[in-house]
């Protein structure tokens, strides 16, 4: 599934000065995986309001100006979809395991499980193709309501180096989304013809996961590349060794 996301309003303010580590957020060894688990707690919660000195506006609800996904021909639903004026909820509070920091000095990988009671995006929708055996041509508004979310995050990363200092940096992120319940609602689904739309919207609702499913590329291809974008925000910003606790 190709994906084109624009504005994301998530780091827009550019400084390049290297700032300090704030005292608020816990401070750990690379190795040290308990605590490094809670540091990650600690900075969404830090940053829920914005932290200007990283560059993040507020988090909570974290806004996204648009998204487009094109329709993957081999799946059962067949949509090109374009949100705007995106409105995510719930990414604060959530419950970070099996964190682990590789790094033997030439291979670095990083690797954790991500798990949100419940996130739930509201938007301007447009949609176009098949879903099941609806055609669908439809726009409006939109609410996806995602339940007991687990998202296994593995990316790889390297350093470099910056006026003498050594920085880290994570690429080729990748993110497993699995939910347990999913809920959509599209007003206008069928344009014109409000009962057909109930009952399309209902048929649709029965079959959520089965549909979450076959669209989740999409979304698992934006969420990694919101998180490389946001890790890759602070550790610019903040030389390795003042990153973290030495071993």
């Amino acid at each position: 599934m190709l994906i084109k996301i624009f504005l994301i309003y998530l780091a827009i303010v550019s400084i390049n000065a290297a700032v300090k580590w704030p005292s608020a957020i816990t401070k750990c060894k690379k190795s040290d995986s308990d605590c490094m688990e809670k540091s990650i707690v600690d900075t969404l919660e830090f940053i829920k309001n914005g932290y200007r000195e990283w560059g993040f506006q507020r988090i909570e609800p974290f806004y996204i100006e648009k998204l487009e996904l094109i329709a993957d021909p081999s799946k059962s639903v067949r949509l090109d979809q374009t949100y705007e004026h995106i409105y995510m909820h719930g990414m604060l509070n959530p419950v970070v395991k099996n964190f682990k920091l590789t790094d033997d000095g030439k291979n670095c990988k990083w690797e954790m499980e991500i798990h949100s009671p419940q996130t739930r995006m509201e938007a301007d929708y447009v949609l176009s193709g098949q879903l099941l055996v609806f055609p669908i041509n439809g726009n409006g508004k939109c609410n996806v309501t995602l339940t007991g979310m687990t998202n296994v995050h593995t990316a790889k990363c390297e350093k470099y180096e910056s006026k003498g200092k050594s920085y880290l940096r994570l690429k080729d992120y990748k993110l497993n989304m699995n939910v347990e319940k999913c809920y959509f609602d599209f007003e206008n689904i069928i344009p014109g013809n409000e009962k057909i739309s109930q009952e399309v919207g209902k048929t649709i609702n029965e079959n959520s996961l089965e549909i979450f499913k076959d669209v989740k590329g999409g979304f698992e291809q934006l969420w990694a590349r919101l998180h490389e974008n946001a890790a890759n925000q602070v550790f610019s910003k903040i030389p390795e060794d003042e990153l973290f606790l030495p071993e």
